[in-house]
């Protein structure tokens, strides 16, 4: 398996000589989103979510949890970009592996060459080990899986000048392991993959934080064995910031 790393923050905004950004225009004016992760006990979340707190109560209260260490605080990215882009902000490693491979192969005879130089055909069965004749299963079609952590956000205007219009995708990837499958020459490699992720829409008040809902990791997670019973909250807060 063949891995290279790569850290990214990318924009995608106004091209390179566009007007000056008027900072008064809700339209042109820089936005700041801040996203945050919080994980706790699942009866620790469930008891929040039962008492009916409003998102920014929900929000204080996690972070307090934090201090007191019931909670805590599993990511923070920060990514800045206007209404109308896409932005992308990225920490990955990009993992290459096989999913296609030719079987391995055995002759049926072979041809060596005699003291007189003369060639002859002998079977394969008559000539050394197997294993050293024995062609490999070859690898022939390559995927990529990228490993770490990715979040894409695109900001729209809405008739509030006080709201956003936000889609978010953030994601989780690890590599937590490698099944194997057959013996000997017919054995394959292929990686065990554990993703989170998250794809929403909302309309988002500013300078507010947003909870854009709940997720768990897997029950059989490798990464965290107390997984079945931590529940995490995904909060969004987007504010208006100078150029």
């Amino acid at each position: 398996m063949k891995t290279l790393l790569i850290l990214v923050a990318a924009t995608f905004a106004m091209p390179l000589g566009a007007e000056e950004v008027d900072p008064f225009n809700p339209q042109e004016a820089n936005h700041s989103v801040r996203f945050e992760t919080f994980s706790m006990s699942l009866a620790d979340a469930a008891e929040l979510l039962r008492a009916g707190l409003d998102d920014s109560k929900l929000y204080e209260t996690s972070v307090t949890k934090t201090a007191g260490a019931t909670a805590k605080q599993e990511s923070l990215t920060v990514l800045r970009s206007q209404l109308g882009s896409k932005a992308l902000n990225e920490s990955l490693l990009e993992s290459i592996y096989p999913t296609e491979y030719e079987p391995p192969n055995t002759p049926n005879s072979m041809t060596i060459t005699g003291s007189g130089g003369e060639k002859l055909d002998v079977p394969a069965s008559a000539v050394g080990q197997l294993r050293d004749i024995v062609t490999p299963a070859t690898p022939t079609a390559f995927e990529t899986r990228n490993l770490g952590i990715s979040l894409e956000v695109e900001l729209q205007a809405h008739a509030d000048p006080g709201v956003v219009q936000l889609r978010i995708a953030p994601e989780w990837a690890r590599l937590v392991g490698r099944s194997t499958y057959g013996e000997g020459v017919s054995k394959l490699e292929m990686p065990e993959i554990e993703s989170q992720r998250l794809t929403t829409g909302a309309k988002v008040r500013l300078d507010q934080p947003f909870l854009l809902g709940t997720f768990n990791r897997s029950p059989e997670s490798a990464v965290d064995p107390t997984a079945a019973t931590r529940v995490w909250f995904a909060f969004v807060t987007v504010s208006k910031v100078e150029p």
